[in-house]
């Protein structure tokens, strides 16, 4: 076996990981997100923006298992740090199986033991790379149910700690129309619709001024300026430059050009990414950035919102706030089905949505200490604004 920094091999990437989602999700052709071509090379771009911090554990020409890390600015207090997100982490348990001529790849307690002893050779290339870079605090968000062994390793090997035990991402039916399509497709039965209905309506508050409109390039600086002052109400959040947010976007554009196997079945569904602003007087208030995605449930594949960034103004109260989002969602009320706000440990969304079934642990590492920063690790945080970096593959 051999680590060494990750090959721009398309095919054996996008191969794993869809491997990886067969076998855990269960499904033999379907998963959540089908990867492709374009959607790595958007992921890429988006997150995994250091070639040297992703690297891959090689049998021969074959993954074994991968490790990244993606760099971005944390504040605390009125410190910016130097951060990165341990992300990308899986292994092949065919390949385990294989190597371990084990008589398949379901024997759970063999993968484990084996996915924990290739977990620690990569974090530990990792950190030698994230350390020569000057990178001042790293953290990761592992799935409770997954990745128990791990979180217990850093916990009491490396230094990690456990700075909030449930999050996740939060989900609500989009009204009636995604209720009778979950119906339909078998995904719930009638009893279920009629109990969903309850949760599905949304509030009949509406913005009282101003519009919600498409952005465009010029609204970046006040976008990027609203994350900002609103990260400056949060212990630790990230903070954006404009270059930043606009590479972020562009990697983001790559989706748009994404194939939808469900297109036909929503013709007016228009998957890819978008972003709205709420604009007041010639003034943005709130902000939204999000994909409309397939994503395969129990039965059949749904058009699903992913929000990744809610920018909204500190100034806003509650209501306003509340009435902002059930004016975004009412536009889309007619072709999406379900509505996820990803990592929503940042704000309040108001009722309909339900919390993640399988939370995650936020850890978190200081790997350059100063007295004035270990505090950050002293304390548990509630609400934090950090990018949605699935520790394992999404």
């Amino acid at each position: 076996m051999i680590i060494k920094t990750l090959e721009r091999d398309k095919e054996e990437i996008i191969r794993f990981i869809n491997h990886l989602q067969d076998i855990f999700l269960k499904k033999d052709t379907s998963r959540g997100i089908s990867w492709t071509s374009k959607q790595l090379d958007s992921w890429f771009r988006r997150n995994l923006t250091d070639p040297e911090l992703n690297l891959g554990m090689y049998h021969e020409n074959r993954l074994l298992g991968t490790i990244a890390s993606a760099p971005c600015k944390v504040k605390y207090k009125k410190e910016i740090l130097s951060a990165a997100a341990i992300t990308a982490f899986g292994v092949d348990p065919t390949l385990i199986a294989e190597l371990t001529n084990a008589a398949s790849d379901t024997n759970m307690n063999l993968f484990r033991e084996k996915e924990l002893e290739i977990f620690k050779d990569l974090y530990k290339e990792l950190l030698v790379r994230l350390k020569a870079k000057k990178i001042e605090f790293i953290f990761g968000i592992p799935k409770i149910k997954f990745f128990k062994r791990i979180i217990q390793y850093l916990e009491k090997e490396e230094g990690w700690v456990c700075l909030n035990k449930k999050v996740g991402n939060e989900t609500r039916i989009m009204g009636k129309f995604g209720v009778e399509m979950m119906r339909k497709s078998g995904e719930i039965n009638a009893l279920e619709a009629k109990a969903s209905i309850l949760f599905a309506n949304l509030s009949k508050n509406r913005i009282k001024e101003g519009q919600i409109r498409d952005s465009t390039l010029k609204d970046i600086p006040e976008i990027v300026n609203l994350l900002n002052k609103r990260s400056e109400t949060y212990p630790i959040a990230r903070i954006w430059t404009v270059d930043e947010f606009r590479a972020y976007l562009d990697s983001y554009a790559l989706l748009n050009e994404s194939t939808f196997s469900i297109r036909d079945q929503y013709p007016t569904t228009p998957f890819g990414i978008h972003m709205k602003v709420w604009e007041v007087a010639g003034q943005i208030k709130a902000g939204v950035l999000y994909e409309i995605n397939e994503y395969f449930l129990k039965k059949a594949s749904q058009p699903f919102i992913f929000i990744d960034v809610f920018a909204l103004s500190p100034d806003l109260s509650s209501e306003e706030k509340s009435d902002f989002i059930f004016s975004f969602f009412e536009s889309h009320l007619s072709h999406v089905v379900l509505s996820v706000i990803l990592l929503a440990n940042y704000e309040d969304f108001g009722g309909g949505y339900i919390g993640e079934q399988e939370p995650k642990n936020l850890l978190a590492k200081l790997l350059m200490d100063k007295p004035d920063r270990l505090e950050l690790l002293e304390k548990k945080l509630n609400r934090f604004y950090l990018s949605n970096y699935d520790f394992s593959y999404p």
